[in-house]
């Protein structure tokens, strides 16, 4: 299973930035993972125009007792 998550900034202000969590999240690939991230990229503008997708992390949800905080 995989947790999707966006970076989003500013289109003016390059490091001024969000994290989106993907809504339809886990997703049972992660092919169907970056499909999500494509689609959210391109739709992006229509919601927060003035942002735009920098990048993106399909997270494998197995190695989330991996990490140490």
């Amino acid at each position: 299973m995989y947790e999707l998550f966006v970076l989003a900034c500013l289109v003016t202000k390059v490091n001024s930035c969000v994290t989106l969590k993907d809504l339809y999240s886990p997703h049972d690939t992660h092919d169907k993972c970056l499909a999500r991230a494509y689609v959210i990229s391109h739709e992006l503008k229509k919601y927060m125009p003035h942002y735009f997708a920098k990048s993106y992390k399909c997270f494998d949800m197995r190695d989330a007792n991996k990490l140490e905080l």
